[in-house]
């Protein structure tokens, strides 16, 4: 390497350090919060409009079977984290008891 490369190049020890701390600015870490209602909805609406309303009513099914054995399961496993009320919230914007109009869905507003 010429000299000239060997000034450019530095291979002392960083005069500062950088500490990472997890989730702070993400929230990842943060207290667990409800699934949005639109969230729902459009999952719902996705379905209704991209496959079938059997299929809608298929996935709803099989979502409130999953939650509710993973909901028994964290009973015995302390470490399976659900969000607060998935099963009833699920339930609530699920085909079963909205019925299979396609709808749109409204957004929240911002809070600015």
């Amino acid at each position: 390497m010429p000299r000239w490369m060997a000034d450019l190049v530095h291979t002392d020890t960083p005069q500062s350090r950088v500490v990472h701390l997890v989730g702070q600015s993400s929230g990842v870490n943060a207290e667990q919060r409800r699934l949005p209602a639109y969230l729902l909805e459009a999952r719902r609406r996705f379905f209704l409009k991209n496959y079938s309303p059997l299929y809608a009513l298929g996935i709803d099914i099989a979502m409130l079977l999953g939650t509710s054995i993973t909901r028994i399961r964290s009973f015995f496993n302390k470490s399976i984290i659900l969000p607060p009320r998935v099963l009833r919230d699920s339930l609530r914007h699920s085909v079963l008891l909205k019925g299979f109009q396609v709808r749109p869905v409204l957004l929240p507003r911002n809070k600015s």
